[in-house]
């Protein structure tokens, strides 16, 4: 979520949609699979629904680092090893330019979601995410 300029609207790429089932809810996920869809993130969204969010993606595990530049909204997010555990789980505060959210271990996805959402439905470190990417 690195994307400058101001009084943008939301990133403009469409991007397709997984559903992953965690804990007991199936949540809907925008796959941002390229750098500039990683780039753009949730930057500049004025909302998100109840159960949706994105899944960002790396070709290859790395450590992964993000920040809340132009996030209005307050997220969670969940960085993922290659064997779909959550090695940690985060809160991050809107409009954040300072602080970074870094995964504790190279991860190949991060699942970013509203606020709470994880502790809401009982998602925690060490549960495991069946992430099946579209095409392989």
């Amino acid at each position: 979520m690195v994307l400058g300029g101001s009084g943008a609207l939301a990133c403009p790429l469409r991007l397709p949609v997984m559903s992953v089932e965690l804990g007991e809810v199936v949540l809907e996920l925008e796959i941002a699979a390229t750098p500039q869809a990683r780039s753009c993130g949730l930057s500049r969204r004025a909302q998100l629904d109840a159960d949706r969010g994105m899944l960002f993606v790396v070709p290859e595990p790395r450590l992964m680092n993000f920040w809340m530049l132009d996030t209005t909204l307050p997220l969670d997010i969940a960085f993922v090893g290659g064997d779909g555990r959550i090695v940690s789980i985060q809160s991050m505060k809107p409009l954040q330019t300072e602080e970074r959210y870094l995964s504790p271990e190279p991860v190949r996805f991060a699942i970013e979601v509203n606020g709470g959402w994880f502790a809401q439905h009982g998602v925690e470190v060490g549960d495991v995410v069946d992430i099946r990417l579209p095409g392989g």
